[in-house]
């Protein structure tokens, strides 16, 4: 279950770092006392693992936070958000600080190790049968247990109120509870109705977590979340390996009803449909395969995809139909021909179409002695009509307008303008300020330090035609001449090493080494060599991107704002702590705006 799709709403405890009375055995309850350098070590680590957008600690999900007043817990609560603070929508009404959950007032007891609460009970005639039990026994001067279970009552009432409306999903209802050990145990016990008298033995260790939760959906039956799985998304990152079963290629299926604006489009007049099936499938729409016959009684065979997108279809393919006729231009073998494009006649009809030679696929990828040469040559060969970078159209990248419709001399500024366009989408869906800051710096720092170095010095950098989604479904091997071809491009004219920016990623199989050092060995990489790790790393970012945005339930959000992590502090590390620290201190800034007016 994914910390974004999980269905049952949950309670999150999360017991405060170390402190130096806590490492001593000393009972703290009511003194003020801050974290020791351990303690906040161990929330920063925790929080490091489990706190941000897509973790099991999502502050997206966040319905309410409940924090203990004491100053180690509100610590904890300011290291374990952190930046992810004003992630929390609503923060203002969210955050509540209550004695509900504060540590258990140890009263005459306060300071004192067990060892020494026994011997001052004993001193004043207590415990003669048996040894003192916080749990049965209370502290002097300070609370009973009735007391604690009616505080710890009140608080589970209130967030079954909260959550009682959400137990099916219908929006993520977590709770947060930032709080002490003893009380979180006992917290714990009542939750599933056990008197905390009762022996049931609990550990809390030192900034840690656990988790409690709801059976069968129902807010009657509380229960203990033990066997947490990690979110999809967190235990994907960390076992995402290249795959290495064959796609399935694509099948003839049921008929298929050809539109009469896509007979009009055929590419010799007066050729009749014998019969169309549906082949293979697309995101975006259908695909089918034509039987035609021409006038000469000559039987041909058509690929048609059909785009079902609105308005958007007409531009998805027009920009697909432009990049295979500049790829067709050059290397005829390597992508089947283009005929048309168009719009269905239909009535109110607002459904486009793309058009081109039928090839069939034996098996896909395309293998790398086949794909790497090919691609290569198409690169090397490649004339831009204007002699500059860009496109004549805009082209699109799955659903995504790709913003390289303009020509310019410099490749740093096209490529500035498209990964640029893309940050500004994808962050807006994401809303994670820490993203957003290494957006800025990699677009800032990153794209200028690697790119304008290739046409600096001297050095000249070729325009050439990119294919612009070259991964594992976009090639294929020829059934009838055993050459690789490609399809669903979204070109326009770049650095050559752009296209190989899509083998980084290892969830395609043309990330395996033959191909991209094959690609190398028949074209050399470009000046600075000891820079090509850092552009294919920076280069894939469009890719992860477009991921990100096309495909639900994406996995690469924490693998992109790594990999722009990893290349400011390679090339603006001080820029990059910078920032951070503004960051940090913006946060710290709303969260003590929050204390001030909820403490």
């Amino acid at each position: 279950m994914s910390a974004q799709n999980a269905l049952t709403p949950r309670v999150f405890l999360f017991r405060h770092g170390e402190t130096d009375w806590a490492k001593l055995g000393r009972s703290t309850g009511t003194t003020e006392i801050e974290l020791n350098p351990t303690g906040a070590a161990q929330v920063s680590s925790a929080a490091a693992i489990l706190v941000g957008p897509g973790k099991l600690l999502d502050p997206r999900r966040f319905e309410h936070i409940f924090v203990s007043p004491r100053k180690r817990a509100r610590q904890t609560f300011k290291i374990l958000l952190g930046p992810n603070f004003d992630l929390i929508e609503g923060i203002e009404g969210k955050l509540t600080y209550t004695e509900d959950i504060a540590e258990w007032n140890y009263g005459d007891y306060e300071g004192l190790k067990n060892s020494e609460i026994r011997s001052l009970r004993q001193k004043r005639g207590h415990d003669k049968e048996r040894r003192w039990d916080i749990w049965t026994d209370g502290c002097e001067g300070g609370e009973s247990r009735h007391e604690i279970t009616e505080r710890l009552d009140r608080l589970i009432s209130q967030i079954r109120v909260i959550q009682q409306p959400y137990m099916h999903g219908e929006k993520p209802a977590d709770v947060l509870l930032v709080a002490h050990g003893l009380i979180l145990r006992c917290f714990t016990k009542r939750w599933i109705g056990l008197s905390i008298d009762n022996p049931l033995p609990i550990m809390f260790e030192p900034g840690a977590i656990s988790v409690l939760s709801y059976k069968n959906n129902d807010i009657d039956e509380p229960a203990l979340h033990i066997g947490l799985a990690l979110p999809e998304e967190d235990a994907q990152e960390r076992t995402e390996e290249t795959p290495t079963i064959p796609i399935e290629p694509p099948i003839v299926s049921g008929a298929y009803e050809v539109n009469e604006g896509v007979v009009k489009a055929f590419p010799v007049p007066n050729t009749k449909v014998l019969e169309a099936f549906s082949y293979g499938n697309s995101i975006y729409g259908k695909t089918a395969k034509i039987v035609a016959q021409l006038p000469t009684k000559e039987i041909v065979n058509y690929f048609l995809k059909v785009v079902v997108s609105g308005g958007i279809g007409r531009y998805m393919c027009l920009g697909e139909f432009e990049s295979l006729k500049a790829i067709y231009m050059v290397s005829p073998e390597f992508v089947p021909e283009p005929y048309a494009c168009g719009m269905f006649e239909l009535e109110g009809s607002n459904t486009y179409f793309l058009l081109t030679e039928f090839r069939k696929v034996d098996k896909q990828p395309a293998e790398s002695d086949k794909l790497a040469p090919r691609l290569a040559d198409m690169h090397m060969r490649s004339q831009s009509p204007t002699g500059k970078f860009g496109f004549h159209i805009q082209t699109y990248h799955g659903k995504i307008a790709q913003a390289v419709n303009q020509w310019d001399d410099s490749w740093c500024a096209v490529f500035s303008r498209h990964l640029g366009y893309l940050m500004e989408l994808v962050k807006n869906s994401l809303k994670w300020p820490e993203f957003e800051v290494v957006c800025e710096l990699t677009l800032r720092k990153v794209v200028p330090r690697l790119l304008l170095p290739l046409q600096a010095e001297g050095r000249v950098l070729k325009p050439s035609l990119i294919h612009g989604d070259c991964w594992d479904g976009n090639t294929a091997m020829d059934a009838k001449s055993g050459h690789a071809f490609v399809f669903d491009a979204c070109s326009f004219y770049g650095h050559n090493e752009y296209d190989i920016g899509n083998w980084r990623a290892p969830r395609h199989r043309l990330s395996k080494g033959a191909y991209i050092n094959l690609y190398k060995r028949h074209f050399p990489v470009s000046e600075p060599a000891e820079d090509w790790d850092a552009r294919n790393c920076l280069y894939s970012l469009s890719f992860n991107i477009g991921n990100i945005i096309n495909i639900p339930g994406s996995q690469q959000r924490q693998v992109v704002h790594d990999d722009m992590t990893t290349l400011c502090k390679m090339f603006c590390p001080q820029d990059l702590e910078t920032e951070m620290q503004k960051l940090n201190q913006k946060s710290e800034k709303l969260h003590n705006g929050s204390i001030d007016s909820g403490a």
